[in-house]
């Protein structure tokens, strides 16, 4: 982190303007990207927040404001801010964007998706470090209870602004912050830290090996051939590299995945698609356009599947390049 040229999440709450003041103590350089979704009353302030730290500690601040959303807030903010750190990141050569999650947020999110009928892969959403198709997502609070952030921003002073929404009964988050996690942190701290520590190593041998092959496209061995729990091995791969490419499915989407053997569409966006070795996973940006039939035959005679055909030769993988992408898979094969 400290090597990298990192991003901080910025809103004014009582998170982010910690871990603002937490990376000048460790001398860690970060500029600053802030969406404002025009909502809330205090949002103005909290804006002249951002640009009044940017200007005193010589931070650059990138502001970002989101049209306005309609339905499913929640959902929609997350890919609004999403889109707009991998925009920033792709433009101005950020490594990392370094987000103020807690270790709260991470007990409100495990609850959320457990109660949703989420797998693995949802219940471990939040984590310390994973990784995004533009940057590298870095969580350095994600051990430290919401208490604890309170108690240091007192302790030194600091201005921070509390967020209205946190008490809006509209948002699922705030059933199981007010109902539940207040209630349990005061007396479970150490052990929520603990079982989420414990989870985060077990879960990564769950996982087969992605690769990343091209810009958008990953591909990883199949494991369904060779053990009697593959096909959820696959998944857990398939859902990964999902994440990756800026998606989480939802469970109904898993099971459809796995009724269709791996070869389908997801979102309209995303396809998974296999051979005998491998799971192929893609975003598609833009129409697909057809195939010479000269291309079409080679990639049939390569086994790459049909759906991830149109992907390659929208990426030019033709001629000497896909001699060297067919070499790359035998490789991993």
């Amino acid at each position: 982190m400290r090597a990298a040229k990192n991003l901080l999440a910025f809103s004014g709450g009582v998170d982010s303007s910690a871990l603002f003041f937490l990376l000048l103590e460790s001398g860690i350089a970060f500029d600053m990207a802030m969406v404002d979704y025009g909502v809330r009353p205090e949002r103005e302030r909290e804006i002249a927040y951002a640009r009044e730290l940017s200007a005193h500690y010589n931070k650059r601040l990138f502001l970002h404001t989101a049209p306005k959303i309609t339905t499913n807030f929640e959902h929609t903010a997350r890919n609004v801010r999403y889109e707009f750190f991998a925009q920033v990141c792709r433009e101005y050569g950020y490594d990392n964007v370094l987000m103020a999650h807690q270790l709260d947020d991470r007990l409100e999110w495990f609850l959320m998706q457990f109660c949703k009928g989420s797998g693995i892969v949802g219940l471990g959403g939040l984590r310390g470090v994973s990784r995004r198709q533009e940057f590298r997502i870095i969580r350095p609070l994600i051990e430290c209870a919401r208490e604890e952030i309170y108690a240091y921003l007192h302790r030194r002073g600091h201005r921070f602004f509390e967020d209205s929404s946190n008490a809006d009964a509209r948002f699922v988050r705030n059933f199981f912050r007010h109902n539940v996690v207040r209630a349990l942190m005061p007396r479970f701290t150490q052990g929520v830290r603990r079982s989420f520590r414990i989870l985060e190593q077990e879960s990564e041998g769950l996982f087969p090996q992605i690769h990343k092959v091209l810009p958008s496209v990953f591909v990883m061995r199949r494991l369904a051939i060779e053990r009697a729990d593959g096909v959820l091995c696959d998944c857990y791969g398939v859902d990964y590299a999902l994440k990756r490419l800026g998606y989480v499915m939802s469970a109904k989407q898993r099971e459809e995945l796995i009724k269709s053997d791996f070869c389908c569409h997801i979102a309209q966006e995303y396809v998974v698609d296999r051979n005998a070795k491998f799971v192929f996973v893609a975003k598609i940006h833009t129409p697909l356009s057809k195939i010479p039939k000269t291309y079409r035959e080679r990639y049939r005679l390569a086994k790459i599947p049909p759906k991830i055909r149109p992907i390659l030769f929208q990426n030019a993988i033709i001629d000497s390049e896909f001699e060297g992408f067919v070499r790359s898979l035998e490789e991993l094969g």
